[in-house]
């Protein structure tokens, strides 16, 4: 009675743990799209502001990867403490010098054997009250010619708020993918169940799994 009842159980098993995931995931959804509260807050957040007033020039350079280096410049208006310049680059090398001075910089390490690329990056470079009137200057070096032309968005303020703004923009995407990788290891796990414990011969579901995670 016992060997009988031993598949059943187990099927049992698989189905309460299928349900208690997915109902925790539509209960984690709900939460993160419906669920609200009243913020009383008399002192709001300092937010940030898009520069509009930088001047870019492209300048040749025989050592850079494409050939040449995009410059930006602009002056610091006053700001607050702790605040940052903040932009996103797609396969750019970057330097930023405030009144000629390099404060941050992004390359690929010399230990690299393969590749060139710094790949995606968001950077952000912290500046303080006494910055301001400061010349900005950011040399960022396309790595290839196809992103020369690649729009830069320079951002500065509180970096918290740039972030969470990003966040909240992209939380559909993110949810999405959370659901497809809870989906694709759910399907792993029992098909590689299923294959130790050889009950079945088939893998097509196993490397289903793999392509969603």
């Amino acid at each position: 009675m016992q060997v009988s009842e031993t598949p059943k159980l187990r099927r049992r098993a698989g189905g309460f743990f299928l349900a208690v995931a997915l109902l925790f995931t539509l209960f984690a959804v709900y939460m993160l799209i419906f669920a609200r509260t009243d913020v009383y807050q008399a002192r709001n957040d300092r937010g940030y502001e898009i520069v509009l007033d930088y001047t870019e020039s492209l300048q040749p350079d025989d050592q850079a990867p494409a050939g040449v280096n995009r410059v930006f410049r602009w002056t610091l208006e006053p700001g607050n403490d702790g605040d940052s310049i903040t932009f996103y680059v797609i396969h750019h090398y970057v330097k930023v010098y405030l009144d000629g001075e390099l404060v941050y910089s992004l390359q690929p390490s010399s230990a690299n054997r393969i590749g060139k690329t710094t790949s995606s990056n968001w950077i952000s470079v912290p500046i303080y009250p006494e910055d301001a009137g400061k010349e900005v200057v950011v040399v960022a070096t396309p790595v290839y010619k196809s992103v020369i032309n690649g729009e830069i968005e320079f951002l500065v303020g509180s970096r918290f708020s740039v972030f969470s703004e990003c966040l909240l923009e992209d939380a559909d995407v993110l949810i999405v993918s959370i659901i497809c990788v809870l989906a694709g290891l759910f399907i792993i796990s029992m098909q590689g169940y299923q294959l130790v414990r050889k009950k079945t011969a088939s893998r097509e579901m196993f490397y289903l799994g793999i392509l969603a995670v």
